[in-house]
C-alpha cells in the first residue's frame, strides 16, 4: 500500500530514507528538489494529496472548473464550481507525467484522502464520493 504519512498528506517520503520527500504546494509537484508544474488555476490546498507506491507517485488536487453546462437555477451567490484531478508518473524522474480528470462538483473545495495499492490501484474518498480507479498504464 501507499508509503509514508497518512492518506491525507500533502507529501510524503521518496523511496528510501535519504531520498527527499514528495510534495504538493503552490500548483506544483516538488519531488525532491525538482518542481514540477500541475496547473495554473487555483487549487484546493486542503484536496492536495501524495502518495508514492512501487507503481510511482501519484497526486490528487481539487482545481477551479467552469460550470457545468445546462440549465441551472442559483438564488444568492453563485456557487463555485472543482474538478478532482489525478496525477500520475511511473518513476521518481516524472518524465512522462499523466493527468486524468475525474468528476466535478459545486460547493467548497473538500478534504480528500488518496491511496495506492501495490499494484497501482487507486482509491480516492471524499465526503460525498469514492472513487476506485485501475492501475494507470
Amino acid at each position: 500500500m501507499t508509503s509514508g504519512g497518512p492518506p491525507d498528506a500533502p507529501w510524503t517520503p521518496l523511496g528510501s530514507p535519504g531520498d527527499g520527500v514528495v510534495s504538493l504546494a503552490l500548483g506544483g509537484l516538488n519531488i525532491g528538489e525538482r518542481d514540477i508544474r500541475l496547473v495554473d488555476t487555483d487549487f484546493a490546498n486542503q484536496s492536495a494529496v501524495v502518495a508514492t507506491t512501487g507503481a510511482g507517485i501519484y497526486a490528487t488536487v481539487a482545481v477551479r472548473a467552469a460550470e457545468p453546462s445546462g440549465l441551472r437555477v442559483t438564488f444568492g451567490t453563485r456557487p463555485e464550481y472543482w474538478q478532482q484531478v489525478l496525477w500520475h508518473c511511473r518513476n521518481s524522474d516524472c518524465d512522462q507525467l499523466r493527468r486524468v480528470p475525474l468528476d466535478v462538483f459545486e460547493g467548497p473545495p473538500r478534504p480528500v484522502k488518496l491511496a495506492v495499492a501495490d499494484d497501482g490501484r487507486v482509491i480516492i474518498v471524499r465526503e460525498d464520493r469514492i472513487t476506485l480507479l485501475p492501475p494507470l498504464v
